[in-house]
């Protein structure tokens, strides 16, 4: 039984896979290209202030974790310290941010996707223009986001799927996709 449990457990590497991987997003690899020919030098400072901040949190964590008698999250360390109101505030706080960055992950995915196919097939077959729901707008482009993506729609249910699969399968899939994006 005791095997049955461990393997339930996430390891260290597990955990740095989850750290790296939450860390270094699809987003980091487009955003600081963007960003460093407009800001500069600038950009490496907001970086560095960024990182101490990350660094403040995750002492803060540790702080926590090493006070509180039981395996911690969001939700149990915000219980414990400052009530039951900010535990379900941060919580749902938490579960609003992991949605909405997941569907820009997905977002940049499926137009990565469109630029690896030729884009106006994937315009044709999977994009559905805002004018089909009523909204009045022409035009389909990615340049004013007029548009519903359903590669990104059917990334994210993919990846509801994985997660609700439990560690037996997101375990890997986290790890091999961190490798990926590092390596």
């Amino acid at each position: 039984e005791e095997d049955e449990h461990e393997e339930a457990g996430l390891g260290l590497f597990d955990l740095i896979c989850i750290g790296i991987g939450g860390t270094v997003g699809s987003g980091v690899f487009v955003l600081t290209g963007e960003v460093l020919s407009v800001a500069g030098a600038s950009a490496s400072l907001c970086w560095l202030i960024g990182g101490s901040v990350c660094l403040l949190s995750a002492l803060s964590y540790m702080e926590l974790s090493s006070r509180l008698p039981t395996r911690g999250s969001t939700y149990a360390y915000a219980y414990h310290g400052l009530g039951e109101f900010a535990a379900v505030a941060g919580a749902t706080s938490l579960t609003l941010e992991y949605g909405l960055s997941g569907a820009g992950v997905a977002r940049s995915w499926s137009a990565k996707f469109a630029n690896l196919l030729d884009v106006s097939i994937v315009t044709k077959y999977f994009y559905t223009p805002y004018t089909a729901l009523g909204s009045g707008r022409a035009h389909v482009g990615a340049e004013n986001d007029t548009y519903i993506d359903a590669i990104a729609a059917l990334l994210q249910i993919g990846c509801a799927i994985i997660i609700a699969r439990g560690f037996s399968l997101s375990k890997p899939v986290v790890n091999s996709m961190t490798l990926a994006k590092v390596v």
